[in-house]
């Protein structure tokens, strides 16, 4: 029987960014703007994405179904959106990109190459974002729809016979009494119920990937140090040119050596909850 590792989420998931000290020789500071024009690197980002990492420790196939800039409802869908054997043997890493994020089917044709666009809450943005953003979002929506593509994954798993691991990658408020707090109408508070919350990995303890990472590459700082870089400004903090030494890129992401760290972590947390047979 064949046995599958699934990645869902966003660029954390796909890897950007995370290239070799070889291809980044070859294309240099591009690799880390998403450059989708550099031939090869969608296949380099998923070789060092944690995905492909995990699998190779407990003996699994990689299917790595991160896309980049996209939310949590794409995440979930793409589970559907893809031919994945129902017989074989599937471990399903959902690593939950920002509440905010809401995506959509991609129009007509475009779905051959991409099958959801994103859209932020952005008064700045696009006329879309700037619609969704006064008239479709608030944190109560947020916190709803998170809960939602968590169940949608949660049912998946179940009727494809998948064990089911959960990680936030960035988002600090994906856990019940924030979701909670964020839910303000009290008869709907049993919504934050249809979530395991057992099933969530708090890496080492911290609440996302980003705040491990940080902890790792700067475990000199003092706590009230680290609290608002792994909060919002660990993105623009490792801004700098050249290749990424650390564990996390210019561009905010895990880099190549982020994604081996992370994956010893969740393939530790795989096999302590005795989801290889």
């Amino acid at each position: 029987m064949s046995k599958y590792l699934i990645g869902i989420g966003d660029s954390f998931t796909a890897g950007q960014g995370a290239v070799s000290r070889e291809f980044h020789s070859k294309y240099g500071d591009r690799v880390y703007h998403h450059d989708t024009k550099i031939d090869g690197i969608y296949d380099e980002e998923k070789l060092h994405s944690w995905v492909t990492h995990v699998a190779q420790k407990i003996g699994y196939t990689p299917i790595n179904l991160g896309s980049t800039g996209k939310g949590n409802r794409s995440a979930a869908k793409e589970l559907y959106m893809n031919n994945i054997d129902t017989d074989s043997e599937k471990i399903v890493v959902f690593c939950l990109s920002g509440m905010s994020r809401f995506d959509f089917v991609v129009k007509d044709a475009g779905i051959s190459y991409n099958h959801f666009s994103p859209i932020f809450p952005d008064m700045n943005g696009n006329k879309l974002w700037q619609g969704y953003a006064e008239c479709g979002n608030s944190v109560q929506q947020e916190a709803i729809d998170c809960l939602l593509n968590i169940a949608e994954v949660q049912n998946w798993c179940k009727v494809n016979n998948a064990k089911l691991l959960l990680v936030s990658a960035f988002d600090l408020e994906i856990d019940e009494e924030s979701i909670s707090d964020r839910i303000f109408v009290e008869d709907k508070k049993y919504l934050k119920d249809i979530v395991d919350w057992d099933l969530f990995c708090r890496p080492r303890g911290n609440r996302t990937m980003v705040e491990l990472l940080v902890r790792e590459q700067e475990s000199g700082l003092e706590e009230h140090q680290l609290q608002p870089i792994y909060g919002f400004e660990y993105f623009n903090r490792y801004k700098k040119e050249g290749f990424a030494e650390g564990l996390i890129t210019p561009c905010g992401h895990p880099s190549h050596t982020g994604h081996m760290f992370l994956s010893d972590v969740l393939a530790d947390e795989i096999l302590g909850r005795g989801y290889v047979t």
